[in-house]
């Protein structure tokens, strides 16, 4: 078995390196082989056909040599067969005296050995005879036994037959009987001698042996055969083989031809005898007739094959002249990469199909290279059109930019105004009714101004503008602004917050806040929205350096429809509800490109949750207490065993106030204060005032932008100076040292960025170095290289509240400690408000809105329409900023028709020179 397979897998790997090596061979190789091929197939049927030839031509020689054999062996057997038939004549007289010598015996046998009680004269009778004729006699009894011998004739008496009868039997079993002459001349005389009175038949079989000894002594290498009229053959020859003789002699033309019966190893001759109707048979060995034709065969054999490697080695030399050196040009010139790929022409020199092949590959290549010059030139054609079209595109996509930043600016400077100036009222001295109606004021602003943040914010984040500021801030201070930022909307519906933090969570780490509040703010926002009673849940866990912020709600959830294209731009989770449709978009995109991403899960009817993942950037130590008792509300036990605390039993304390349950920063450090036994004070509606008095620098171009900034730098309890343009900032910079200065930076004549260049190279300034915040209502994302080059410190963005404001003072305040400048301590005395809406303020807001009219009716009737067009600006700016909205909508209109018509008349100002006049 071990061998067979060995066998079987060597066999393969042939079959396979056969396979191989043919794929590898060339198409010349491959053509001279297939005609190699067919030439030695060609030859072997040529040589086959000449062998065939000569054994044919052989076998008819064999038959005309033996027949002049077959003659003598036929006459031979003829006259063998004549003496027989003499033998018989005589035996036919013998046999009345053996009938009168029988008297009363049964009968006369031959037998073997001699007896006395045969008589001399008989038996020297008979042994005459038998030697003479080499004849045996045969008895035939009723009883069918056949007894013969050459013995002499014995006579037997009645008693001992059955004796010598068996002798008798014996002895027949030892020698050979031939019946063949029953269907001889002969037989009708045997037939006939039968005796009436005893039963017996007496008869005569001839031994043939003699016969065929002689005929195939005489005929060499033949087998001589004879067959009766019995259809009986002398000697015997397998049955098949019988059978087809026989088949073949009802065919009068086989006789006197050489017989082939295509199996054995033998032919055959037969000849009919004339005398008898018998037949001879001679039997010819195969071997020694195809022999000769074998010999020629082989003798042509080596002349063949010398022809053959001739020819081969005369046919590969041709092939390798006419196909394989044309052929190998051909390639080397398709391959060449020293010539462009469509100059690449195939020469024409070889004639015949080459040169046709060749010709057909060169004008294809010329078409080609045609139609490549034709694509070439549409290719370019479109391009241009393309870049045109991409250059109008991207100029549209710029005005829009243009255009939404404009929106911005139009929109965040009244909304500081209105905002800072509802904050201020909220600090007044009010009844809780308008302290309410104040409060929706705020909020109604704050959402106008989260709907423009989200607009600007998905045009920066579609026009790859916008970029991440990291840098080392609290993770759950993230979570106290953005739950502080919706926690109003959420008590107003009813629905409880809650905050769930993990103890693996870092209280510090490096990352963008402002994109991370924007984000949560969105998610909790939009978990308010949809949900009308329950709660509202935040839970924040670290895993794998990847801080992990779960927003969840027992709202209406989020159909399954509705999931695939929730974070589509402009897409509603509701048709019913109010929005822009980008919060969620913007919220994935922000959270990409922190690296992270936001995944949700819903079920109709059973809230949803948005898992904001981002990773985190060198995170510090987890949050942890110390293990001292901290008595806590029961709902806070969870939280502060996360932490490490002992909770206890309840007591009336800060820990107390319900908003701990949602704000954990501010848990954790009123924890703290409680373990180090720190008093709290309680919060007013105010930012705390700061430690320190700065003097602050405000420089804008409008007079109520000024004094806006600064009754909210005395609300904070600040020294507030203010200053309208470069030139008057830098004139106040020779007098006082200021340790802030709040920069806008869109100002006619010199802007924000060539006035902070102005104080920063001006030596005779007292502090040219003190810091410098840019005012902007653009919502620019600025990065520190920016700011560095222009000398500007940091940027607050419009509207400006009193908590950004504050935030602000403390910067600078650290600003200012680093440079080892000591600002002046701040004093608790009480500040007195101003009110917004008191007389000389509207007067002041009426005297500069008729300043500025008057400038747009000079530049008008100058036909200065780009003067023009500055004032409608400021125009604009100062009325949405005092919430003089019709003041603002007649502004807006006028600047539409200034950029349509590129002009303005005089006329067109009566509506607004009414509206100012109602302003006094």
């Amino acid at each position: 078995m071990q061998l067979s397979g060995l066998i079987q897998v060597s066999r393969v790997y042939v079959l396979r390196r056969i396979k191989f090596s043919m794929k590898t061979l060339s198409v010349v190789s491959k053509l001279t082989i297939s005609i190699i091929t067919v030439c030695c197939l060609w030859w072997l049927l040529n040589e086959y056909q000449t062998y065939r030839q000569i054994l044919q031509q052989q076998k008819t020689q064999t038959v005309i040599q033996h027949k002049w054999i077959q003659r003598f062996n036929i006459e031979l057997t003829n006259n063998f067969l004549q003496n027989v038939e003499m033998d018989l004549k005589n035996y036919r007289d013998t046999l009345p005296h053996i009938d009168e010598m029988a008297g009363t015996q049964s009968g006369y046998f031959y037998v073997t050995g001699n007896h006395s009680s045969v008589s001399t004269n008989h038996q020297h009778f008979f042994q005459k005879m038998v030697a003479k004729h080499y004849s045996n006699l045969l008895l035939k009894t009723s009883m069918g036994i056949e007894i013969m011998s050459r013995v002499p004739l014995t006579k037997f008496q009645q008693q001992s037959l059955a004796k010598h009868f068996a002798e008798a039997s014996q002895t027949a079993k030892k020698t050979v009987q031939w019946h063949s002459l029953n269907g001889a001349q002969s037989s009708e005389f045997l037939a006939n001698l039968s005796d009436s009175r005893t039963g017996h038949t007496y008869g005569v079989t001839i031994d043939i042996a003699p016969l065929l000894a002689k005929l195939n002594q005489e005929s060499n290498h033949q087998q001589m055969l004879l067959l009766t009229t019995k259809n009986q053959f002398i000697p015997s020859i397998p049955n098949e083989l019988q059978q087809w003789i026989l088949k073949e002699l009802q065919h009068p033309q086989k006789a006197s031809q050489l017989i082939d019966p295509h199996h054995g190893d033998s032919y055959f001759y037969i000849s009919k005898l004339q005398h008898s109707n018998w037949a001879l048979i001679s039997r010819f060995p195969r071997q020694e007739v195809s022999s000769v034709a074998k010999e020629i065969f082989i003798s042509k054999l080596p002349h063949a094959i010398s022809l053959l490697i001739v020819f081969t080695l005369l046919l590969i030399i041709i092939f390798y002249i006419v196909l394989k050196r044309p052929l190998a040009e051909y390639i080397q010139t398709i391959r060449d990469r020293n010539t462009p790929a469509l100059k690449r022409h195939l020469p024409t020199q070889y004639g015949g199909e080459f040169s046709e092949i060749a010709n057909a590959y060169n004008e294809m290549l010329d078409k080609i290279q045609l139609h490549q010059q034709k694509l070439e030139f549409l290719v370019a054609e479109r391009t241009q059109d393309l870049l045109a079209a991409s250059r109008k595109a991207e100029q549209a996509n710029q005005r829009k930019t243009e255009h939404l930043t404009s929106i911005s600016h139009e929109i965040r400077t009244p909304l500081n105004g209105i905002l800072g100036v509802q904050e201020l009222l909220l600090s007044s001295h009010t009844s809780e009714r308008q302290k309410k109606l104040i409060r929706t004021a705020i909020d109604c602003g704050y959402s106008l101004l989260s709907l423009v943040n989200n607009l600007l914010d998905f045009s920066r984040i579609e026009a790859k503008q916008i970029q991440l500021k990291p840098y080392r801030y609290s993770t759950l201070k993230v979570v106290d602004e953005a739950m502080s930022t919706i926690a109003s909307q959420a008590q107003s519906k009813g629905v409880l917050l809650i905050t769930v933090i993990q103890n693996n969570v870092p209280e510090f780490a490096i990352f963008d806040p402002d994109r991370v509040r924007q984000i949560l703010i969105n998610l909790l926002g939009n978990a308010i929205k949809f949900t009308e009673e329950g709660y509202v849940s935040i839970g924040v866990t670290l895993f794998h350096k990847q801080i992990k912020y779960r927003v969840k709600d027992t709202g209406i959830g989020i159909k399954n429809n509705e999931l695939i294209t929730i974070f589509e731009p402009y897409v509603q989770g509701r048709h019913h509800k109010v929005g822009s449709g980008l919060g969620l978009p913007i919220a994935r995109k922000l959270a990409r490109l922190m690296g992270g991403d936001i995944l949700t899960h819903s079920r109709f009817g059973h809230g949803a949750s948005f898992s904001l993942k981002i990773p985190l950037q060198s995170p510090e130590s987890s949050i942890s207490l110390l293990n001292t008792p901290v008595p806590a509300p029961s709902y806070l036990h969870p939280q502060l065993k996360a932490w490490g605390a002992t909770p206890t039993s309840p007591i009336e304390n800060q820990l107390s106030a319900p908003e701990l349950r949602y704000l954990p920063d501010k848990l954790l450090q009123y924890c703290r204060e409680i373990q180090h036994d720190v008093p709290h004070f309680a919060q007013s509606t105010l930012p705390p005032l700061l430690p320190w008095k700065l003097k602050v620098l405000v420089v804008d171009d409008v007079d109520i932008n000024r004094e806006i900034m600064s009754q909210m730098l005395q609300e904070l309890g600040q020294s507030a100076y203010t200053a309208s343009g470069a030139n008057a900032a830098i004139n106040m910079g020779h007098k006082h040292i200021f340790d802030l200065i709040l920069m806008d930076i869109r100002m006619p004549d010199i802007d924000g960025y060539q006035a902070t260049a102005m104080w920063r190279s001006d030596e005779q300034i007292l502090d040219n170095a003190c810091p410098i915040f840019a005012l902007t209502a653009n919502a620019e994302s600025f990065t520190n290289e920016q700011l560095a080059s222009a000398g500007i410190n940091h940027y607050l963005v419009k509207p400006i509240s009193l908590r950004s404001l504050n935030e602000a003072l403390e910067l600078a305040a650290e600003f200012q400690l680093e440079r080892e400048v000591q600002p002046t301590i701040n004093s608790e005395a009480d500040t007195p408000l101003i009110d917004v809406l008191q007389t000389d303020l509207n007067q002041k807001l009426y005297s500069q809105l008729t300043e500025m009219l008057l400038s747009l009716k000079a530049a008008i009737e100058s036909k200065n329409w780009q003067f023009a067009n500055h004032w409608l600006h400021t125009l604009k700016g100062t009325s949405g900023l005092a919430a003089l909205k019709e003041i603002e909508q007649e502004v807006t209109i006028l600047e539409d028709s200034l950029e349509q018509n590129k002009s303005l008349a005089l006329p067109q100002l009566k509506l607004l020179n009414q509206l100012i006049k109602a302003v006094e």
